[in-house]
């Protein structure tokens, strides 16, 4: 499990290997929004309730109007989600670790939070 200080040594860029990781999370993001965008959210972990679709587009517009913010955001959500981890393990996670863990976290903002266009 990381410790407080280890999850803020990735938030910070203080750990070799975050910003590889933010740069991921950033990709992941952008493949995100282009599922949401081609209507391919059609599967887990994305919900599929009434209205959630409309949510995840709202939220793909906005990574594509304030990319920077967005995606800083969406780091520290994910970095924190997977506290469970060891520094090491959140730092070394594979592409489809990360995208799981993206989706998951765009779809829990999209339906919990509102999301300004």
């Amino acid at each position: 499990m990381a410790t407080y200080a280890e999850l803020n040594a990735i938030l910070t860029d203080s750990v070799a290997s975050a910003q590889a990781l933010r740069e991921k999370v950033g990709i992941a993001a952008i493949v995100a929004a282009q599922m949401i965008i081609d209507n391919a959210d059609t599967a887990v972990p994305f919900d599929q309730t009434a209205g959630a679709h409309d949510q995840r587009l709202l939220w793909a517009n906005r990574l594509l109007t304030a990319f920077e913010g967005t995606v800083r955001e969406l780091f520290g959500i994910v970095v924190v989600a997977n506290r469970a981890a060891s520094q090491a393990q959140i730092l070394n996670a594979t592409d489809a670790l990360i995208q799981d863990s993206v989706n998951e976290t765009i779809d829990s903002l999209a339906k919990n939070l509102v999301v300004p266009v």
